[in-house]
């Protein structure tokens, strides 16, 4: 079922003709809903209008859109479709390639699409015909984002190059030769309810004529073709897949490369394909000098780690599993490794081949893939709107917010640009201040970007000074901004003492939400203790110290990434670079005390799809119940990944590169399929002190 947005209010404003540069409805640029006139010029005219007021959202309402040729979505836009079933329809009608080096939709850096549906009104499952990817995402750093999509029809779906934390949710459909093929990313993909299935095209209501599941069933398991193709996958995050009828449901590929594959899956379903999991040999040398000085074999799966999968079932005629992955002899220490997959709780129907490993009798039944819904707070906003223009004071923001709290709730859009603020924000109950992102984001040269200028304050007053934006009342947020702490970043990058701010976002209510944002620099990121029912999801941050510390219980921490890498990669905003990262950032400060979660008081808090990179601890609990962790991962910590002191934490499918990895001072631990670097054996963990 299709998850649905509240972005009525978006649309309602737009058919109003209110102007905001950072919003646009593609029909007031000509688009015809109607499906009798080509769309694609008028849409691209209303995604460059919105990029060049330095990036927002571009609506499509409910219709059918003809495309005959590609769209192309600038760097901090989003292409926003109507949520409803049947909503929006784009109808591929370029003409049949085999060029896969463009696509039907092409998203640039920190851009995305959601909610569209895309078919092609000329394939037919007789004469199948091959047309570029629907979706495009070229080489290029920095997180691109398809959410709420279903492809009908497509011969391709996704391919993605050579990119960081790309980011799929909920995209569906029937791709007749490769759902989704990735191909180089690192700095860490999360992929979420994603299903591949021959029925979304043979159950179209729309199609001229009947489409037999049979028929495209049997095309699919004859043709080579693959519900996921991965290649190079730098411990990348999965959740809830499903792949129905392909050749390989998954294809771990060894083409010549800079990296290797590892990463998570839980609650994977494969079934009715030739293989199910299938990871070619790999003999290749490295085309890439970050990796052919130290790995002079490159294999489709780290030989060092590998995939961790948990809660799954594998259906294959020939072999449920294939591991063609060689073993490797590390210069390092001598030692002979070879990729492996690390099951728990996995239901294998068919032969297998090459190296596996069934590291428990199961994870515990009560993780069904329910329990990680990522679901938002469940408030329904209300239609109140407001929009600041940019370059509007501080003050002007907060009138803003205060007409709109004083409504009973709603949302204040801040326009594209950015905006001093010396004194902090308020964000009054039932509202949300949203800035120009529609879909996560990294890059702060455009969009809303808010500036920290509040007064510096002594080191032990950061966690209780007026905050940069503090959430009053319950069901309170922001959403799509990014927070720059620049007088801490310049302050670092010089090998300075960084001044002493105030924290990013504090909250003092239920229902808090943090949504889309990018947190650059501050000491501390969002304090949400004793904030109930909190949800952070899409955030990308670079802090010296915490970057989050909640409690108060029934929380969600989701597809969220922590990495100093955010205060360097800023595009221009800053004159910084990564030359000295290691001992400028990681080594003096994050290594030394900056924990990614900090878990407090309050029962079932799930952190689900979350990686940091050079922290202290990826989690630090004291007292929190029934705490629930999947794929989380982790790379060059400088204490445990995680320390329990009183408490119960279970953890699925950790990703470990820390010695030691655990430290359980008094509470509960449960720990089930652990991955390690270099396969070193971690068994399943049960601890109570």
């Amino acid at each position: 079922m299709r998850t649905v947005h509240k972005t009525s209010n978006i649309y309602r404003h737009l058919s109003q003709g209110a102007e905001f540069k950072s919003l646009a409805d593609v029909t007031a640029f000509g688009a015809d809903p109607s499906c009798t006139a080509d769309a694609s010029g008028a849409i691209q005219k209303a995604l460059d209008s919105v990029s060049a007021s330095g990036g927002g959202i571009v609506c499509i309402p409910a219709g059918r859109y003809r495309l005959e040729r590609g769209i192309r979505v600038p760097p901090l836009v989003t292409l926003l479709g109507d949520p409803a079933p049947m909503g929006t329809v784009l109808l591929g009608c370029v003409p049949s390639s085999e060029d896969t080096a463009c696509g039907l939709i092409e998203l640039m850096e920190s851009s995305g699409i959601r909610s569209l549906t895309v078919f092609y009104p000329e394939q037919s499952i007789d004469c199948v015909l091959p047309y570029p990817p629907t979706v495009f995402l070229p080489g290029g750093m920095n997180l691109r984002t398809v959410e709420d999509v279903l492809f009908v029809n497509a011969y391709i779906g996704i391919k993605a190059e050579y990119n960081e934390s790309t980011c799929l949710y909920n995209v569906r459909g029937c791709c007749l030769k490769t759902g989704g093929e990735i191909d180089s990313v690192g700095d860490v993909g999360v992929f979420d309810r994603i299903d591949f299935s021959p029925c979304y095209w043979s159950d179209w209501p729309e199609n001229p004529g009947p489409v037999p599941e049979e028929s495209v069933l049997q095309w699919q398991k004859t043709h080579e073709t693959s519900g996921l193709l991965l290649h190079d996958m730098e411990q990348q995050q999965f959740t809830r897949i499903s792949i129905t009828g392909y050749t390989y449901g998954i294809l771990f590929s060894s083409r010549p490369t800079r990296f290797m594959g590892s990463g998570s899956f839980f609650d994977l379903t494969v079934r009715d394909c030739v293989y199910g999991l299938y990871a070619e040999e790999g003999t290749y040398e490295s085309n890439c000098g970050y990796a052919s000085h130290a790995y002079p074999i490159l294999t489709a799966i780290d030989w060092r780690c590998g995939y961790a999968v948990s809660k799954a079932s594998i259906e294959g005629e020939r072999y449920s599993v294939f591991n063609g992955c060689p073993p490797v002899t590390w210069w390092y220490d001598g030692q002979t490794y070879t990729g492996q997959f690390r099951f728990s709780d996995v239901k294998l129907s068919g032969p297998t081949k090459g190296r596996f490993s069934l590291t428990s009798k199961g994870v515990p039944g009560s993780l069904a893939s329910e329990d990680i819904a990522m679901h938002p707070t469940g408030h329904v906003f209300a239609d109140a709107f407001e929009t600041v223009r940019a370059g509007s004071t501080e003050q002007t923001i907060q009138n803003a917010l205060d007409r709109i709290g004083q409504r009973g709730g709603g949302r204040v859009y801040l326009e594209a640009g950015c905006y001093s603020i010396r004194r902090g924000l308020r964000v009054p109950a039932s509202t949300l201040l949203c800035g120009a992102a529609g879909s996560p984001q990294r890059i702060p040269n455009q969009g809303t970007v808010l500036v920290c200028d509040l007064p510096d304050c002594a080191e032990s007053e950061m966690l209780t000074a007026p905050s940069l934006i503090r959430l009053e009342g319950n069901y309170s947020g922001i959403e799509g901004l990014y927070l720059m702490y620049d007088r801490v970043a310049l302050a670092v990058f010089s090998h300075g003492d960084p001044p002493f701010l105030p924290v990013a976002v504090r909250g003092r209510g239920k229902g808090h939400s943090v949504l889309n944002c990018c947190i650059c620099g501050p000491f501390y990121g969002v304090d949400f203790r004793d904030c109930p029912g909190h949800l952070i999801r899409n955030v990308v941050s670079g802090c010296l110290r915490h970057h989050y510390q909640v409690s108060g219980g029934r929380g969600t921490i989701c597809n969220c990434l922590a990495n100093g890498t955010v205060l360097y990669r800023t595009n221009g905003f800053l004159p910084m670079d990564e030359t000295h990262i290691q001992e400028e950032f990681f080594d003096r400060f994050t290594r030394k005390g900056s924990d990614f979660i900090r878990v407090g008081e309050g029962s079932d808090e799930q952190i689900v799809n979350c990686f940091i990179y050079g922290g202290h601890h990826f989690l630090s609990v004291a007292g929190g119940q029934n705490v629930l962790v999947v794929n989380g991962g982790s790379d060059a910590l400088g204490a445990e990944y995680l320390r329990l002191d009183g408490g119960s934490v279970t953890c699925v499918n950790a990703i470990l590169t820390s010695d030691p990895d655990i430290r359980v001072d008094a509470g509960s631990l449960r720990m089930f399929n652990t991955m390690r670097n270099h396969h070193t054996d971690v068994e399943d963990v049960e601890i109570t002190v």
